[in-house]
């Protein structure tokens, strides 16, 4: 079973955020999970976990605290991977058009 992170990014319960819509330059430094707006979601260690961009992206990549328990793989708009620990992440995606990076929180639920 995956965890759909929803479609697009950047608003509601889904689990990445774009930084850019709650008035927060990238450059500010890190994401942490202890930020007021960086949303959290619960995910299982082993959980497929989805992220559906904006856009099509030439790249993406994952980074940050959460762990994975494979590398993280691009389909499309679509970039996905494997849970194996809590903490903060960022995807990040460079298109035709510029990048944008997309941060939350993963709270690991077993």
């Amino acid at each position: 079973m995956a965890r759909d992170l929803g479609q697009p990014l950047a608003r509601g319960r889904q689990l990445l955020l774009a930084l850019q819509n709650h008035g927060v330059c990238g450059d500010t430094g890190a994401p942490t999970c202890d930020q007021p707006f960086i949303p959290h979601f619960r995910v299982a260690r082993g959980e497929r976990v989805l992220a559906h961009l904006g856009f099509t992206p030439a790249e993406a990549a994952l980074s940050g605290e959460m762990g994975v328990a494979e590398p993280a793989q691009l389909h499309g708009r679509t970039l996905e991977w494997k849970a194996s620990k809590g903490g903060v992440f960022t995807v990040f995606a460079r298109g035709e058009r510029g990048d944008a990076s997309y941060s939350g929180c993963a709270d690991l639920t077993s």
